[in-house]
């Protein structure tokens, strides 16, 4: 996993996919950029629900655009509980929410958020988080 510029959180990917304004900033690190698996499948899951007939599509499309796959671990698994246990009422934190933290802090790397309600999480968790928002 050498090489790597960033974690990509969930609603970072989404943004990016719907190709909002907001996600210029994500254009010279998404080749670059890192998700865990819970996260990818977080994606998948959201724009699967919106249009069941293209599951297919949005499995494929995104397992090509995300080129780093972290799988998860038993190290990834004991930070995303701890993160999710400290943090996940004040800062809405999700079971993906917390993997992607974890993995931000694992591997050292800025993660790119839309997640707003994050800010704080900085200086609590030992991260940076790049607000594409």
């Amino acid at each position: 996993m050498s090489n790597l510029s960033a974690v990509l959180d969930t609603s970072a990917l989404l943004a990016y996919i719907k190709d909002e304004v907001c996600t210029k900033s994500l254009e010279d690190v998404i080749g670059t950029s890192v998700m865990s698996i819970i996260n990818i499948t977080e994606a998948i899951i959201v724009l699967g629900r919106t249009n069941p007939i293209r599951l297919e599509y949005y499995q494929s499309a995104i397992c090509e655009l995300i080129n780093h796959k972290y799988e998860t671990d038993s190290a990834l698994m004991l930070l995303a509980s701890e993160i999710s246990v400290k943090y996940r009422e004040k800062h809405n934190l999700s079971l993906g929410d917390s993997y992607c933290l974890a993995l931000g802090k694992h591997l050292d790397l800025p993660i790119f958020t839309a997640d707003k309600i994050w800010h704080g999480l900085e200086t609590k968790i030992g991260i940076k988080l790049k607000f594409i928002r």
